[in-house]
């Protein structure tokens, strides 16, 4: 797989400088002060926005649940994924691979 890098920086957490990603230790690092920031879950969206994302993996586990942590914000732009791999465990878990393909060509609605 290629090593991801990436131009973008973001906001340390711990100075306020600016974070960039690092590949090898899969976090944000800080320059100025060494701090590593590991990447939250609210920040997925973030990271496929700023490609910073080659591939992904979705487990969807057979459960219905009334709340929870959202995977991506409610707003953000969208990004079209294209299927790599799909199988399914035993227990009925699904195990999705995405890659990123850019920006999603969407159908004129009918009128």
């Amino acid at each position: 797989m290629p090593e991801i890098t990436a131009e973008q920086k973001f906001a340390c957490p711990a100075c306020g400088g600016e974070s960039v990603w690092n590949a090898a230790r899969q976090k944000m690092v800080c320059p100025f002060c060494g701090t590593e920031a590991p990447v939250r879950l609210d920040a997925a969206g973030s990271l496929i926005e700023h490609d910073l994302i080659d591939e992904m993996t979705l487990l969807v586990v057979p459960v219905v649940l009334g709340q929870g942590r959202r995977l991506f914000a409610d707003s953000g732009l969208d990004v079209a994924l294209d299927l790599v791999d799909a199988r399914v465990d035993s227990n009925g878990v699904t195990i999705q691979v995405f890659r990123p393909t850019g920006r999603p060509h969407y159908a004129p609605a009918a009128s």
